[in-house]
């Protein structure tokens, strides 16, 4: 079986960079490939949050081959073979921009609070927070502590899910019974967006990869898609290191297997538009030939 590979944002940015630039070889790589690559509606929702489909979207299809993973509402995650067109069409539909726009200004300004709070409350644990690794991050004190202040909204998202898809009223669950439920690897994806996306609230509020600007915390709850789709995939490819630090500290909590390896992001300089200098190509090459 071929192995899947999820790609984030970033990269597709970065073929189509350098290929526009006149440097075809890592869009050629990733062409020449055996392996699966594969978009997800949290692609194409980015990209339409930053006005950039028109020019991404062939590109996209060309890279994947059209396969898209979904979301289920009542189920796990489906693939399916979907134009970047179609999925654009779709996503238009319900074109979630400013929305996402005013959420990610609250989440900024909450998570300031947030780790200033607890940069004063546990000074040690948040100034050697960013050493630890996605394992040892889940038994630091103020890991553990937001974790007790997050319990009542998490438990209220997922009630509210159980309602919604079986009509039942949840008892209230410790934080390890919440956790159990992404067990089951037929778990709705009602039930597991909000896991995801809460667990990513408390790395951030305990600066474990935090998002530094409204820029990247608008861009960080497309992470939190990108998380809950690329883990059908073996491994998620991305230029992030942030996002990689969060993604294997939640996924190792879930023990969701898939893996997240940074690729260099493509240093190109334009200064000189005639003859642009890719400075970095032999580096980005070597990296993305352990895994492309």
């Amino acid at each position: 079986m071929n192995q899947k590979i999820y790609l984030d944002l970033n990269i597709y940015y970065n073929i189509h960079e350098t290929n526009d630039k006149g440097f075809p070889k890592i869009k050629e790589l990733f062409l020449k490939s055996k392996k699966e690559f594969y978009y997800s509606h949290g692609i194409t929702e980015e990209l339409i949050g930053l006005n950039s489909y028109n020019h991404m979207s062939s590109l996209i299809d060309e890279i994947t081959k059209k396969r898209v993973i979904l979301p289920v509402k009542d189920n796990f995650l489906t693939t399916k073979v979907e134009s970047m067109e179609r999925s654009i069409d779709r996503c238009l539909k319900t074109n979630t921009k400013e929305t996402i726009k005013q959420t990610a200004d609250l989440k900024f300004n909450n998570q300031r609070i947030n780790r200033e709070t607890n940069k004063e409350v546990f000074p040690k644990d948040y100034g050697n927070i960013s050493s630890k690794n996605a394992h040892q991050v889940w038994e630091t004190e103020i890991i553990k502590n937001a974790i007790n202040n997050y319990l009542p909204v998490l438990n209220e998202h997922v009630k509210e899910a159980c309602k919604e898809l079986y009509e039942i009223q949840l008892k209230t669950l410790s934080f390890d019974e919440l956790i159990g439920l992404t067990n089951d690897p037929e778990v709705p994806q009602l039930i597991f967006d909000p896991i995801i996306e809460i667990l990513s609230d408390m790395l951030n509020d305990c600066g474990y990869g935090y998002d530094k600007s409204e820029e990247t915390t608008n861009s960080g709850i497309y992470d939190t898609a990108h998380l809950n789709m690329g883990r059908y995939c073996d491994l998620i490819l991305t230029c992030d290191k942030r996002f990689k630090m969060k993604g294997e500290a939640i996924y190792s909590l879930l023990n969701i297997g898939t893996k997240i390896a940074v690729i260099p992001e493509c240093k190109i300089e334009s200064r000189l538009v005639e003859v642009p200098i890719f400075s970095n190509e032999d580096i980005v090459i070597e990296e993305l030939n352990k895994y492309v």
